[in-house]
């Protein structure tokens, strides 16, 4: 059984996609579109927390969680 990877949604967008450069797909399906922009991702995205980015697009936390979850991440935040 592979280990599952974590999640603290209250890193910047920016550090957890370089973590997980697989992150921008699901993140860009979970509707917070500029992660597609590799521009607006490293600057806008090394100061906006995740959680901050779900609030100001309008995006249920727990919402993100399940997608992320299903997606096998371990969200921790």
């Amino acid at each position: 059984m592979s280990e599952s990877r974590i999640l603290d949604l209250t890193r910047s967008l920016f550090d957890l996609t370089e973590d997980y450069p697989e992150l921008i797909p699901i993140f860009l399906e979970i509707g917070l579109e500029g992660v597609a922009n590799p521009m607006l991702r490293q600057t806008v995205g090394r100061k906006l927390l995740v959680v901050e980015g779900l609030k100001r697009h309008g995006i249920s936390l727990e919402e993100a969680k399940r997608k992320l979850e299903a997606y096998g991440f371990r969200v921790v935040s």
